[in-house]
């Protein structure tokens, strides 16, 4: 993705938490309501609609962006309850990627791709 895209995008995830508080807590409602600002039909089933449309943005960028967007204007922040569910979910995922079972998923995930 370009740089001048990825700067479109900061600004249309901008104006749509600006716009929409619901938007701040739900990464999913966010990405929808991209689609949707973008004109594609958020209406049909998720398996048309990703066989159909090659060109639609990622759902991890528009994430990425979110947060970019949220951490440079903390008033864009979502609620106090999903700021502290985020957080205890990256503290759970940082313990469990450097925890034995981790590095055994992660060994074993890298052994298929080195085949």
């Amino acid at each position: 993705m370009t740089k001048e895209k990825i700067l479109v995008q900061e600004e249309v995830v901008k104006k749509l938490l600006q716009e929409d508080k619901s938007l701040r807590d739900s990464d999913s409602r966010l990405y929808l309501a991209i689609l949707d600002k973008l004109g594609y039909n958020t209406g049909e089933s998720i398996a048309h609609f990703f066989l159909q449309n090659s060109d639609y943005p990622s759902y991890d960028s528009i994430s990425r962006a979110r947060r970019k967007v949220q951490m440079l204007n903390p008033e864009l922040k979502g609620s106090e309850k999903v700021r502290v569910v985020r957080k205890l979910n990256e503290v759970e995922y940082r313990a469990y990627s450097v925890s034995d079972s981790g590095k055994s998923i992660f060994s074993k995930i890298a052994s298929v791709f080195r085949k």
